[in-house]
């Protein structure tokens, strides 16, 4: 028998429904020894087809919206014995006629700052750990606004079984959002992922 889930989503939350997508993409990728530095530019600009009164009865989008976003990234690995520390920076620039669940205008600068650690502790397993500072501005609402910290710790294994290359990652997480007009927020998230890949 199939099992599934089925999920309401309100139509309003349909941005693409019978609608042109013009997309444009520009990114750059340098590496340099243990270096990467990575940046993405993406324009998106969505047309519907049908009539106003027909999109304003349907309750879908207006009938022209845009995304645009920006992302640059920058992290450095660097080994100290069996330690592996790699610090790393991602700014992300996204400006939207509306948003992914709401028909609301958004202009989001977020600035994340991050620190790894892995070690080594048998010879398929490690461990890897780090904290995440996190800065969101919403230029628009200053509700969305706030400063985050998670941290994150997982064990990871890497073995062989028929030919396969399965991968088993274990971890924990908190994270901890301050926001600016909200009452603080912290998660704590358990998982588990499994993987396989074929071997050589």
């Amino acid at each position: 028998p199939l099992v599934g889930v089925m999920i309401e989503v309100p139509a309003a939350v349909y941005l693409a429904r019978d609608t042109w997508i013009n997309s444009v993409w520009f990114g750059h990728d340098y590496r340099r020894g243990t270096l990467d530095v990575a940046n993405y530019l993406k324009y998106d600009l969505y047309h519907q087809r049908k009539d106003r009164e027909t999109r304003e009865a349907l309750g879908l989008a207006r009938g022209n919206d845009f995304f645009h976003g920006l992302i640059n990234k920058v992290s450095y690995r660097y080994a100290i014995g069996n330690f592996t520390l790699e610090p790393r920076w991602k700014s992300e620039w996204r400006w939207q006629s509306r948003g992914i669940l709401s028909t609301e205008q958004e202009r989001v600068l977020t600035e994340i700052l991050g620190f790894l650690l892995q070690f080594p502790v048998l010879n398929r397993t490690t461990v890897q750990s780090g904290v995440e500072y996190t800065f969101a501005n919403d230029f628009r609402d200053d509700v969305n606004d706030f400063n985050g910290l998670a941290v994150a710790v997982q064990l990871g294994n890497v073995n062989e079984y028929l030919g396969y290359v399965l991968t088993t990652q274990i971890g924990l997480k908190v994270d901890r959002r301050d926001f600016k007009e909200q009452e603080s927020d912290t998660t704590t998230e358990g998982f588990i992922t499994m993987y396989a890949g074929l071997g050589k």
